[in-house]
């Protein structure tokens, strides 16, 4: 019988080391910690270039968020383990970290207080019916969607809340939940509540769009690092598909990836699993969304859209009207 999707333990998942046993590697102080689809693999990339910023050795670690239901996710449960990401960290500002479900998770904004309680907070949002869109279109690249129309998708929400129709291969488990992802208010409050706004950084993807630059320095600023200094801002993580499902799916399964570690060197593994993805995808544009539903969901997300201008003292909602 399917099981209906559940939040994990309230506690912290263990306790930290003591700092003698931390090997002298500095943890993060900072966290880009959402939504999806916003521009944080952007951010992300702009962020590693600064020479006064340390960012973890991976996105997406999601050490943090122990009610997140996430594939393979206890890769970097383990404190030290995850402490090892930020190997090399010595003289820079700012230590950070990406990913982006901490935003959504329940409990992950009360651990990383817990871990770091001066620890300052980055959160990116977007125009909810836009960024379910494509978030909708990300995971069908990832495989980890198997209803390929995005309206039907959203009808499936309320059986997917119970655990039915869930995709083979899942991924995040809750991804597939796109109205609760996108409503970002309640997320952000979390957030507020434990550091305080002035340690909470927002910022609106409209404004990345209309001037990059702008954001960067005020981003910069927040994090008390030089603000003079320009990355290249390069678009990364444009909308793709894939050309072969098949392909896809083969090279996430799970027995060819333990006939591959058994098999492979480590190196070369990682260089033949990079060339088949780039082999495989291809950059095109988002099908449209019909009209009518877009216009169904601005009045769905209405409210919440007020809600969060009134959060953020900023009027977003011409994101809800035509």
């Amino acid at each position: 019988m399917a099981m209906p999707l559940e939040h994990g333990s309230s506690a912290y998942p263990q306790p930290l080391p003591e700092p003698s046993s931390r090997r002298s590697v500095r943890g993060p102080d900072f966290f880009l910690v959402g939504a999806p689809k916003c521009g944080t693999t952007a951010l992300d990339h702009y962020l590693r270039q600064h020479p006064e910023i340390h960012m973890a050795r991976v996105k997406e670690a999601h050490h943090f968020g122990s009610d997140l239901t996430i594939d393979r996710r206890t890769q970097y449960d383990d404190v030290e383990r995850y402490l090892e990401l930020f190997d090399g960290a010595t003289h820079e500002r700012r230590v950070g970290e990406s990913s982006v479900f901490y935003l959504y998770s329940h409990e992950a904004a009360r651990e990383i207080f817990e871990f770091n309680p001066e620890a300052r907070i980055i959160v990116m949002v977007r125009n909810p019916v836009d960024q379910m869109h494509s978030y909708h279109s990300e995971r069908l690249f990832r495989c980890t969607e198997d209803i390929r129309d995005f309206e039907e998708a959203l009808a499936a929400e309320p059986d997917r809340a119970e655990g039915r129709r869930l995709p083979e291969n899942r991924g995040f488990v809750d991804g597939v939940l796109y109205r609760r992802l996108a409503s970002y208010s309640a997320q952000i409050e979390r957030y507020f509540r434990l550091f305080g706004r002035e340690r909470v950084h927002v910022i609106v993807h409209d404004d990345m769009v209309a001037d990059r630059e702008v954001v960067w320095e005020g981003l910069c600023k927040f994090l008390d690092v030089d603000p003079t200094f320009r990355p290249d801002m390069k678009r990364v993580n444009t909308n793709k598909s894939v050309r072969s499902r098949k392909l896809r799916n083969l090279m996430r399964s799970e027995p060819l990836r333990r006939l591959t570690r058994a098999l492979v060197p480590a190196g070369l593994r990682f260089r033949l699993l990079r060339g088949l993805k780039a082999m495989n995808r291809r950059e095109e544009a988002r099908v449209p969304m019909d009209p009518a539903l877009r216009s169904r969901l601005q009045s769905e997300f209405e409210l919440e859209v007020r809600r969060l201008s009134q959060l953020l003292d900023r009027d977003l909602m011409h994101w809800v009207r035509d």
